[in-house]
């Protein structure tokens, strides 16, 4: 009897055992039914799911499974119950000769014998035996509940990683709570979609009378769709606002290229635009960018969009818009008229380059900065208006171009970096009274600038802000003037006449080198220090200097190669380090 009391014992240890192991493997794949398992399973099919979990690959197929199962549930059939009064062995090896034949032989003598003292006897025993073990059963089952737990974790996360190397169509997939990646920032996730397949509630559906079967498309990070490409035959076409339950928010790179459109319209639901979406489409005449849902959205135009588009003549963008990108519009030679809104804050170099019938383009109140030669070879494109309450000219916004006429509001302070640079057609400009500031390159190499009029308040001009304007004569500066930048007027190979402002205090080196034609200079009464490198590296030969003068900055005369005799006043009383270094042709002082 006391074998008898033992194997019940163990009977009933294995089988909390298995279920322990079956709960580990339930919740780290969702693969297994815990209550299948508790009210059908025999031992030995747990002893198949034990051994499913220790497999080398970390993942196994229902086919397997089932396989295993099977050969189990055949074991049992063949094999001749065991009396066994007692077991040997580790207790694992016993389980694994347990059948179920042998428990439903067990207990059909147990039914039969209940009124035995000696099965009494027995019946107590088993009861004291178990509850006897259940303090230790609960820890032991605990203690492999946890083992089992974190054999189950790496094997599902190992199934997870090779599942896309083909483990199996019933590979398990890690849960999302037990995803490592769960505390970094994911990454943006993208899954394509095509005719045959769906994705969550992706349906074919009509949006605005547009079959959305006939799009390509990719959904990102679960959340919105991107239009990858298009497999109906309209040339009239109304990109869709919405696939499914998912927001259309991005048309792809190159997803139109060389199309045969002839109009698109494109929802405000889309947010940006990819690099050379309609890339070439020569077809195209019309495009029309709906408005934002949104005021708070933004958009924006990569580069190469439009790129090539040469039937394009009608462009309608969204008040959203904030940027376009390098020479999206390049080459659009039908383009006559083009209306920007006023978000705009950036446009990229060439953006509009090469449209050689653009004539009238108005001005963003918005923008801010531009890359080089935005309206380059645009060769119609001849005036320009700035609408009153920018501040700033935008940095290049003019440059490369062909603009002779440009009209600027009274609210502006600021020429922005190279915002005339190369304008090989500007010839003349008179600057508003606000003017204050004129930065880096504004007016560099404007080879047909020969006049330019300032006003009274202006402070600084800065580094290059005139260098190689070839045309120049003449140029009268305000007495204002507080800052001359380096090298301002370098190389102005025609300029004769230039004069000394009167609250000149800092001034860069090499500001008249290369004016080979400037041979005289008159430092005005009242002034009482010669700026700092003022006159370093020109051609200067005459300078008249007043009796107010008290110093003669550092380098102020420096390389002057042309200098042959100077007059000092006799207020000097300080004459700086090397302010006549290298005046090679000096002889007398």
């Amino acid at each position: 009897m006391g074998g008898v009391v033992e194997k019940r014992v163990f009977m009933r240890r294995m089988w909390k055992r298995a279920l322990g192991v079956a709960l580990a493997i339930f919740v780290a794949s969702s693969s297994m039914n815990l209550t299948a398992l508790a009210s059908e399973e025999s031992p030995s099919t747990a002893e198949s799911t034990v051994q499913l979990s220790e497999t080398d690959d970390g993942s196994e197929s229902s086919s397997d499974v089932l396989e295993n199962q099977s050969d189990s549930e055949n074991m049992e059939s063949g094999e001749s119950s065991q009396s066994g009064d007692s077991y040997t062995g580790d207790e694992s090896d016993a389980f694994q000769n347990t059948t179920t034949d042998e428990v439903t032989d067990d207990t059909n003598s147990e039914n039969s014998s209940d009124t035995s003292p000696e099965n009494n006897q027995a019946d107590t025993e088993i009861s004291n035996s178990d509850n006897q073990s259940e303090g230790s059963e609960a820890e032991n089952n605990q203690d492999s509940f946890n083992e089992n737990s974190a054999d189950s974790d790496a094997q599902s996360e190992n199934s997870y990683e090779t599942n896309d190397e083909g483990a199996g169509a019933e590979a398990a997939v890690m849960p999302a709570e037990d995803n490592p990646a769960e505390d970094a920032e994911a990454p943006m996730t993208v899954q394509s979609v095509t005719e045959t397949e769906e994705i969550d509630s992706l349906n074919a559906q009509l949006r605005n009378g547009v079959n959305t079967t006939d799009w390509n498309y990719e959904t990102l990070n679960g959340s919105f769709v991107r239009i990858t490409g298009y497999k109906g035959t309209d040339t009239d076409v109304t990109i869709p606002s919405q696939i499914g339950s998912y927001e259309v928010q991005e048309i792809g790179a190159n997803a139109f290229s060389k199309s045969n459109f002839v109009s698109v319209t494109i929802p405000g639901t889309v947010k940006i635009i990819r690099s050379g979406a309609f890339n070439g489409s020569t077809a195209l005449t019309n495009v029309t960018w709906e408005e934002v849902v949104d005021s708070k959205d933004t958009q924006s135009i990569d580069e190469y969009v439009f790129n090539g588009c040469s039937s394009l003549e009608n462009v309608t963008l969204s008040e959203g818009l904030t940027s376009i990108g390098y020479r999206s519009f390049r080459e659009c030679d039908s383009l006559v008229d083009v209306l920007l809104p006023n978000s705009i804050k950036t446009i990229g170099a060439e953006a509009f380059s090469g449209c050689d019938n653009l004539e009238t383009v108005n001005y963003p109140t918005h923008l801010d900065s531009c890359g080089g030669s935005v309206f380059g070879a645009c060769n119609k494109l001849t005036d320009f208006v700035v609408p009153d309450g920018v501040t700033k000219l935008a940095k290049n916004v003019f440059s490369g171009s062909n603009i002779s006429n440009v009209t600027m509001p009274s609210t502006l302070e600021i020429i922005g970096e190279g915002a005339f640079q190369h304008d090989q057609a500007l010839e003349s400009i008179e600057l508003p009274a606000g003017i204050k500031i004129i930065e880096d390159y504004a007016f560099h190499d404007t080879a047909s600038l020969s006049a330019i009029k300032f006003n009274d308040g202006i402070e600084e001009i800065r580094y290059r802000a005139f260098r190689d304007c070839t045309a120049l004569t003449e140029v009268a500066l305000p007495d204002g003037l507080k800052t001359l930048g380096v090298e301002v007027f370098q190389n102005c190979s025609n300029l004769e006449k230039i004069n000394y402002p009167l609250s000149l205090t800092e001034a860069g080196g090499g500001i008249f080198s290369g004016a080979i034609k400037l041979k005289e200079m008159t430092v005005p009464e009242g002034i009482t220090k010669v700026a700092d490198n003022v006159f370093k590296n020109s051609s200067i030969k005459t300078f008249h200097l007043p009796s107010t003068l008290e110093t003669i900055g550092k380098s102020s005369f420096e390389n002057d190669t042309e200098l042959e005799s100077i007059e000092i006043p006799e207020g000097v009383t300080l004459v700086d380090e090397y302010a006549f270094c290298g005046c090679t042709g000096m002889t007398q002082i």
